[in-house]
């Protein structure tokens, strides 16, 4: 500001109101988040940082205008960088939360150093102020029209009943998945943690794409094999979808379940061999048999036969689609499956 002519108070006036408009950002985000959906509302946030670094690139500097762009941005940067962090610690499992956490937050801050290093390497090689502005824009322009898809999502009712059953494990534990999905119990169908799932599972939703909707789940695998999507809530099938390019060489035959990756259904069998996702996987697997957490799928006809889990995969999927079903409307129908129940010693 002060190479185009601006006063140093004036200077000093722009660096407060962007600090006053950042507070205010940070403490409205998360509610607008809430409002609009979290990656919406950071798109947009993206989107006004472009803008205005574009508009000061094109403009003669003013101070009422450069006054009020600083405020506008420091609403947008500080509450954008607010919203990543919320959807940092929302985007990683419970197991590696805090280390993913940890590098987004490191690797923001390497951003952090890095910025002001670079800009003074354009002053220093005699930049013009609008040149430093449309540099500035770039990566908002880069983040905002990459158009990845946070989740790749396949629109049909046992997709969406695989992703809940691994939201109600996550959020509920394997007790409370036990008596939900194994002894059907009414208090566990209907109780604040099944509540608190189904609207942890509805908020996924906000990640996934317009176009999900009866897409087939390898259609979805392959929008992360692509780079049009960021992850998939699916079983190790999926993973096949990423070796097709080697399936015909001659020695795939051979090395099928090592080039697959799925893990070996009896014990004693040496791991090494394997991808570390299929050690880590089998070892999990393993501790959660000798601790008792070793839970039966309910989406895939391992906890209740097909009536219930189909009468269950039904109410989720209706949760899904229809935004002004309740939470409540959805738990008395888990409720009502679960009565379907045979009774003991009767025949199926």
């Amino acid at each position: 500001m002060r190479a185009g002519g601006m006063p140093l108070a004036d200077g000093i006036r722009a660096v407060t109101l962007f600090s006053i408009g950042g507070v205010i950002g940070a403490l409205l985000q998360g509610r607008m988040m809430n409002l609009l959906g979290a990656h919406r509302m950071l798109a947009v946030q993206f989107l006004v940082y472009t803008s205005l670094m574009l508009l000061l690139a094109n403009v003669a500097p003013q101070a009422e205008l450069i006054f009020a762009v600083a405020a506008v941005l420091g609403f947008a940067v500080h509450g954008a960088q607010a919203g990543l962090n919320a959807v940092a610690a929302e985007t990683y499992p419970i197991t590696v939360r805090s280390t993913g956490v940890g590098w987004a937050l490191a690797v923001g801050r390497i951003g952090s150093i890095a910025a002001p290093l670079l800009g003074g390497a354009m002053l220093a090689r005699n930049w013009t102020l609008q040149e430093i502005f449309h540099a500035s824009s770039l990566p908002a322009i880069l983040s905002a029209a990459a158009g990845i898809v946070p989740v790749a999502h396949g629109g049909q009712s046992w997709q969406e009943f695989t992703t809940f059953e691994s939201v109600v494990l996550g959020v509920g534990g394997a007790e409370f998945y036990r008596r939900a999905f194994v002894n059907l119990e009414p208090g566990a169908l209907r109780s604040d943690t099944m509540s608190r799932s189904l609207q942890t599972f509805r908020r996924i939703k906000d990640y996934t794409d317009a176009r999900a909707p009866g897409r087939d789940w390898n259609v979805a695998t392959a929008m992360v094999i692509r780079g049009e999507a960021g992850m998939q809530f699916m079983g190790d099938w999926a993973k096949g979808e990423f070796l097709a390019a080697t399936i015909m060489r001659p020695e795939f035959q051979e090395s099928f379940n090592l080039n697959k990756g799925s893990i070996p259904v009896g014990a004693g069998v040496r791991m090494d061999r394997f991808d570390l996702c299929a050690q880590e996987s089998s070892a999990y697997f393993a501790a959660t048999a000798m601790i008792n957490t070793l839970v039966p799928s309910i989406a895939h006809l391992m906890a209740q036969p097909a009536g219930i889990e189909g009468a269950m995969r039904e109410a989720v999927a209706a949760y899904w689609n229809n935004e002004r079903m309740t939470t409540d409307e959805t738990m008395n129908r888990l409720v009502a499956a679960a009565k379907a129940r045979p009774a003991k010693g009767a025949k199926p």
